[in-house]
């Protein structure tokens, strides 16, 4: 059996910014064989930079009766071209990651899984994409126990984040969620409980508001200080649809904040 879909997007916002996407989409299967692949193209021009962005997902997995195997591939490539300067933004990055895994059980019911994955990262370094570190990560995904009433799984995963440089050290992170559904009385009463550890590094999250049609967004700009300038603080859920003039858009960083 062989599925394979192609769609084609485009964004436009007045004469600012120009996008087009392609994406991809394709299933692959033969008697326990089978290949799932996903992959987009983005290619976007605006007033301040130029951007390419491709992003794909991969992964061939092999089944026999209750047992399964199979590797993966996932990988993006970012960047992002100030005009101005002709040289790349911040935001430009790129990654590639490959994995092996395998399993025993009914992914739906009761199984265990044990993986292993290893990732390249690569970020601005002097104006151009360099390598500055690789993470090598062992999981365990399990679902322990699966009934009408009762639902319980473990997930655990330890990472280890070496450098390229030497004078950095290795951050090793554990990372773990225990999660417990139970019902009682004919679902009268639902009990949830779930447990989790987390170490490492989190990435700090920015954002900025755009301008869009009357309407068409969810915030509004309300100039407290009155100096002509957009501070984020100063923008605020619309209470009138014809206010309604921005929209929140989450950006990507390069900052991360140890946890």
């Amino acid at each position: 059996m062989l599925k394979l879909s192609y769609q084609f997007e485009n964004l436009r916002f007045s004469k600012s910014f120009s996008g087009n996407r392609h994406l991809i989409n394709g299933v692959f299967k033969l008697n326990n064989f089978n290949l799932v692949q996903n992959s987009s193209f983005l290619k976007s021009s605006g007033t301040v930079s130029n951007s390419t962005f491709i992003r794909n997902q991969s992964q061939a997995r092999y089944n026999y009766k209750k047992n399964w195997i199979g590797s993966s591939l996932r990988l993006e490539n970012n960047k992002e071209k100030i005009i101005a300067t002709q040289q790349l933004s911040s935001l430009s990055q790129r990654f590639t990651e490959y994995g092996a895994f395998i399993g025993r059980g009914d992914s739906t019911k009761v199984f265990l899984e044990i993986g292993y994955l290893q990732r390249m990262n690569d970020s601005l370094q002097n104006g151009i994409l360099k390598k500055v570190n690789t993470s090598q990560s062992y999981y365990v995904k399990s679902k322990i126990i699966q009934t009408k009433k009762t639902d319980l799984s473990l997930f655990v995963n330890y990472r280890n984040l070496i450098f390229e440089n030497s004078n950095q050290k290795n951050e090793p992170s554990l990372n773990s969620r225990l999660l417990y559904n139970d019902s009682y009385f004919e679902n009268l009463l639902l009990v949830t409980s779930a447990y989790e550890t987390n170490s490492g590094s989190l990435a700090q999250q920015e954002f900025t508001y755009l301008e869009v049609e009357n309407g068409q967004g969810v915030y509004t700009w309300l100039d407290y200080n009155n100096n002509g300038i957009q501070e984020l603080e100063e923008f605020e859920i619309a209470a009138f649809l014809d206010q309604a003039k921005y929209i929140r858009v989450f950006l990507p960083n390069q900052i991360f904040v140890k946890t």
